[in-house]
């Protein structure tokens, strides 16, 4: 069985997002739980500013989790 938090098929539209890049102005794509991406124009490495822990944060399971 798949982590809920885990599985991108219960993802919000709003957990898919472009920045764009501090030194180039690329958009670059990030994911929820990337931490960071690497721009493809430059090569500069973007870190994420709204990565989370996601359910790891409130799920009481967390600890034992073997899905994360």
């Amino acid at each position: 069985m798949k982590c809920p938090g885990q599985d991108a098929s219960n993802w919000k539209p709003e957990d898919i997002y472009e920045l764009d890049c501090p030194v180039c102005g690329y958009s670059v794509e990030f994911f929820k739980d990337d931490r960071w991406r690497k721009c493809v124009k430059c090569g500069f490495c973007i870190k994420n500013p709204r990565v989370t822990q996601g359910c790891a944060e409130w799920c009481s399971q967390s600890g034992s989790c073997k899905n994360g």
